[in-house]
């Protein structure tokens, strides 16, 4: 029951540093990836649209939701029309899933490490 306690007073301290409201501690970064990923995929037949070097589809078994896949270019980015063209609303058949969300990876680990362009992901 102490450590309760203790990650409970880290998760205040750490919200209060950062002017939140709350905190959560999480303690690997596959459990933060699927918090975030449950947190907009909240219900059966969601997809999430990602790189096929993403971490997430490559190491992380796809969490909670159908993985739908773009190739990723050299630089960790994807072509946006083929991304675009890829999104399900769910209007076109009750059978399909219904994009979600869209996973970008900032210093994208398969394709080197490399930092994301400003312009791209302002696209």
């Amino acid at each position: 029951m102490e450590l309760f306690v203790l990650l409970a007073a880290l998760e205040k301290k750490a919200a209060a540093m950062l002017n939140k409201e709350g905190g959560l501690f999480l303690p690997s970064a596959t459990m933060s990836n699927l918090v975030a990923l449950m947190s907009h995929c909240k219900e059966r037949g969601c997809e999430v649209i990602a790189g096929d070097s993403s971490h997430m589809f490559l190491f992380e078994q796809g969490g909670a939701a159908q993985m739908c896949t773009l190739p990723n270019k050299s630089n960790g980015t994807f072509d946006l029309d083929l991304m675009e063209s890829k999104v399900r609303s769910g209007n076109d058949s009750l059978h399909e899933p219904i994009t979600s969300l869209i996973c970008v990876e900032n210093t994208h680990n398969v394709c080197g490490g490399k930092v994301l362009p400003l312009d791209w992901l302002d696209e």
